[in-house]
C-alpha cells in the first residue's frame, strides 16, 4: 500500500474531478490517473466511475472511509515516532556572561558540535549573580566564568588563565615619549610600568563589574588615581576608541585577542600584558556538587580541557 496513492484517492473522491484534484495536488491529470489505476489494480476493483461524470463506486465508498482512517493512524504513528526521537535528543544547558560569551562560545561551539552532533546546546547569557542562581536551582548544567574562591557549593575545573592587557594608542605613545617611543615599547614589553601613564586619560567599564574591580585594585596597588574620561558596558567600543587614540583602556587577553591579530589594531595601538598575579583571572567550569555528573557534562569538560590545552 502506497500512502501517496491513498492521499491522491481521497483528493479525487472529495472533488470528483480529475482537473480540480490534480490542480490541488500540483500534479498532472495523467499522473493522478496513474496513481488511481495503481490502487485499483492492487485491490482488483474499480473505485470510480469515469463517465459520464466521475463518481465513487460502492467499493470506492468503502475505500474512502478506510483510507481516511489509515491516514489518521499514519499521522498518529508519525507523531509518536517524532516524540520518541525527541525524547532521545539530549540537551546541555550552559551559562556564561555577555562579554565572555563573545569569545568562549564561538571557540567552544564548533569544537563541541564536531564530537557531539546528537546533543543540543542551550546557552543562557546573563550576569554572574543570575548564573549562580540558575546553576543552584538546576536550570543550567554548567557555568563558565572566572574562578571565585568564595564559591564553595560547586565543583569546578580550571580551564585556562586569562591575563589582563592594557591597550595604549600609538598616537599617545608618540606624544608622551617623542623619538624614544620605540625604545619605551621594548622596555614596557619586558616589564610594564603603569606609572608612566599615571596622568593619561583612561576608559573603562563601570563599577560593579568584576573586571573593573581587578583594574581598580591594580591602580590602588600602584598608588594611582586614574582619570576615567569614559565609562561604558561595551568592551568593543572601549577597544575601538583606544585604537582611535582617545584614551587608554584595559581588556582580558582572550577578549582582546580578536583585535590584536588584526592589521588595523597593530597600525593604531600597542598592547601590553600585565604580569601582576592580581590581574590574572582563572576561567573555570562550575557544576553542582549534590547532582550526579551526567556523561554530557563530563564530556563537555573533557573537550574544553582538550581545546584549551592544545
Amino acid at each position: 500500500m502506497n500512502i501517496y496513492n491513498l492521499k491522491y484517492f481521497i483528493a479525487l473522491a472529495n472533488d470528483l474531478s480529475f482537473t480540480k484534484a490534480s490542480e490541488k495536488l500540483y500534479i498532472s491529470q495523467q499522473a493522478l490517473s496513474k496513481h488511481i489505476r495503481c490502487l485499483e489494480d492492487e485491490y482488483d476493483t474499480k473505485f470510480f466511475i469515469r463517465k459520464p461524470k466521475v463518481a465513487l463506486t460502492k467499493s470506492g465508498q468503502i475505500m474512502l472511509e478506510t483510507a481516511i482512517n489509515i491516514l489518521e493512524l499514519e499521522l498518529k504513528l508519525r507523531r509518536k515516532l517524532e516524540n520518541e526521537n525527541k525524547a532521545h535528543i539530549k540537551t546541555l544547558t550552559i551559562g556564561m556572561g555577555p562579554a565572555r560569551s563573545r569569545f568562549l562560545l564561538t571557540e567552544i561551539f564548533s569544537y563541541y558540535r564536531k564530537y557531539n552532533a546528537d546533543i543540543n546546546l542551550r546557552v543562557v547569557i546573563d550576569s554572574a549573580k543570575i548564573l549562580d542562581q540558575l546553576l543552584d536551582s538546576g536550570e543550567i548544567d554548567v557555568w563558565l566564568g572566572y574562578y571565585q574562591e568564595h564559591i564553595e557549593k560547586y565543583n569546578y575545573t580550571i580551564l585556562f588563565e586569562d591575563k589582563t592587557c592594557i591597550i595604549i594608542p600609538k598616537k599617545m605613545m608618540a606624544e608622551l615619549f617623542k623619538e624614544k617611543d620605540k625604545e619605551m615599547v621594548e622596555k614596557l614589553s619586558r616589564k610594564f610600568e603603569i606609572s608612566c601613564f599615571a596622568e593619561c586619560p583612561f576608559m573603562m567599564i563601570p563599577e560593579g563589574h568584576h573586571f573593573r574591580e581587578i583594574v581598580d585594585i591594580y591602580f590602588k596597588d600602584n598608588k594611582i588615581a586614574p582619570n576615567y574620561v569614559l565609562e561604558t558596558n561595551d568592551l568593543d567600543t572601549l577597544i575601538m576608541l583606544a585604537m582611535e587614540g582617545d584614551a587608554i583602556t584595559f581588556a582580558s587577553s582572550t577578549y582582546a585577542m580578536k583585535y590584536i591579530k588584526s592589521y588595523v589594531f597593530n597600525e593604531n595601538a600597542y598592547v601590553f600584558f600585565l604580569d601582576d598575579n592580581k590581574t590574572t583571572q582563572n576561567i573555570a567550569i562550575y557544576y553542582k556538587k549534590d547532582k550526579p555528573v551526567s556523561s554530557e557534562i563530563k564530556h563537555f569538560i573533557e573537550l574544553c580541557m582538550q581545546f584549551y590545552n592544545r
